[in-house]
């Protein structure tokens, strides 16, 4: 059953990453067990003054993430920036990623790295990814902060992108993430499920 349900995914997933990209965080620290997949939908909005004018955009995301080992994730990013005012999308990239969780305690936190890589506009073409991700599992304060450098090959540069939100666990199988995130100083808001 789940080897139908992987095979719907990646179909869905393959199709959205030819429409469009953009690297996501929508990411905790929380890494799958083996033979378990995650889909993730979201979206974030920015808003930044370019030659005087304001320019805002949506940003859908999509991941989808599957465990090869239990703590060990590969994942993919993509989605697409959609401008406010002409409603035209742009191309951004793709990334592919490996998680592995370090330490993942149910009452106290989990952590995790994660390196990656692929083509995008975050990266100026070709690049690498690395990723550090910190949840606070308590139940009062279900919090999480994601830091993550790029590696740019073409421009030979660094950048790196941090972010954090609130994690809302909705059901045993769903999660409901709130969160703000800053790439080069432009800041995002973001919802993700």
């Amino acid at each position: 059953m789940w080897v139908k349900r992987l095979g719907v995914l990646s179909v869905l997933g393959l199709a959205f990453a030819l429409s469009g990209c953009y690297l996501s965080v929508f990411q905790t620290a929380q890494a799958l067990k083996e033979g378990e997949v995650m889909f993730t939908l979201g979206a974030a909005y920015h808003s930044f003054t370019w030659d005087e004018d304001v320019l805002s955009s949506l940003v859908p995301q999509l991941r989808l993430a599957v465990g090869v080992a239990d703590g060990v994730e590969l994942g993919v990013h993509t989605g697409t920036m959609l401008s406010l005012l002409s409603w035209e999308s742009a191309f951004l990239g793709v990334l592919a990623d490996l998680k592995v969780s370090l330490w993942d305690e149910p009452e106290a936190f989990a952590l995790a790295l994660s390196l990656g890589g692929g083509w995008g506009v975050l990266t100026g073409g070709w690049g690498l990814s690395g990723g550090v991700y910190f949840d606070s599992n308590a139940r009062v304060l279900p919090i999480y902060f994601a830091y993550r450098p790029f590696f740019s090959l073409q421009e030979q540069e660094f950048a790196h992108q941090f972010a954090f939100g609130l994690k809302l666990d909705l059901s045993p199988t769903s999660r409901l993430l709130l969160e703000v995130d800053n790439f080069l100083g432009l800041w995002s808001l973001g919802l993700a499920l």
